[in-house]
């Protein structure tokens, strides 16, 4: 747990640092979009190989959201 605490507060950090994610057309109060979707690694990504063991990225829908994930690595 220590690990996922440790990252999860990192990519939080980053997160905020860059503005946060902007996927359609959000804009903030001061009209600045985010910039964190660049960093984004399997979000919007099906078909393509994972970065880190180039299994193709899987797009599931629940609940009317989809949801990426590399099927070798996110078990």
């Amino acid at each position: 747990w220590s690990l996922i605490i440790k990252y999860t507060k990192y990519i939080l950090q980053e997160a905020i640092k860059n503005n946060g994610t902007t996927i359609s057309d959000f804009r903030r109060v001061d009209d600045k979009t985010g910039a964190f979707q660049q960093f984004l690694q399997v979000y919007d990504k099906k078909e393509q190989p994972c970065t880190e063991c180039g299994t193709p990225i899987q797009r599931i829908v629940q609940q009317q959201r989809s949801t990426f994930f590399c099927p070798e690595c996110q078990r």
